[in-house]
């Protein structure tokens, strides 16, 4: 169990996607509200909305605009957190179990990664997930630059360095994860744990306490 939230969240009623995929229509206190949605790609897409109980926190200086983010949408008895860059607060309480030292946001040999530890040369990249599947086959969607951070990693590791790609999976459903190699980046994905790099799958639980349960998720390359 982990206690880093460090933010107040309040309750409030999704009530609609808007136009843009970063903002969605709430009722907060009886009045409607834009509300900023901390993803890259239609929500909707991903989970049912219509109606649902969701948390929402004061938002930051990413969407200044807006007085509220969303973070969590209700899920029966827990929550979908859906606020994906949450993901490396998660990995950065994991890896304040480990020995070495890692720092935030590091450039290394022309690649940016989430943390890095210097005393033992690891590179650490996070990918955050949410899906209502109880098995997920990944890639699940297109991303050309996820694709071009493993083939960074690759490299990285062919010159030495260690390296662990977490994927974080705002999903208290799921049960295992399956890589699918005939696409590109299950093949890169098996490429780094051929050349010596870890991968760590964990699923995420948000419960009406508010507290985050990780749970190491198993995987398998197909």
């Amino acid at each position: 169990m982990l206690n880093i939230i460090d933010f107040k969240l309040y309750k409030a009623v999704f009530i609609s996607e808007g136009k843009s995929r970063f903002i969605c229509n709430i009722s907060y206190n009886d009045d409607v509200f834009e509300c900023y949605v901390p993803i890259t790609c239609k929500l909707s897409k991903l989970i049912s909305l219509n109606n649902k109980d969701i948390l929402i926190r004061a938002s930051t200086k990413a969407a200044k605009r807006l007085k509220y983010t969303l973070f969590a949408v209700r899920n029966n008895k827990d929550y979908f957190i859906v606020d994906t860059g949450f993901a490396n607060h998660i990995v950065k309480a994991h890896l304040a179990e480990y020995k070495d030292l890692f720092y935030p946001e590091q450039v290394i040999d022309n690649y940016k990664c989430d943390f890095y530890s210097n005393t033992s040369k690891t590179i650490v990249e996070v990918k955050s997930i949410i899906t209502e599947d109880k098995v997920l086959l990944i890639p699940n969607m297109k991303s050309q630059r996820a694709i071009n951070q493993l083939q960074s990693i690759c490299s990285l590791l062919s010159k030495g360095y260690q390296a662990e790609y977490f994927i974080v999976a705002f999903a208290p459903q799921i049960e295992k994860i399956i890589f699918d190699t005939t696409k590109k980046a299950g093949q890169l994905l098996a490429e780094v744990t051929s050349l010596g790099g870890k991968i760590t799958c964990i699923k995420i639980s948000f419960d009406e306490s508010y507290k985050i349960y990780c749970d190491k998720l198993t995987y398998l390359f197909i």
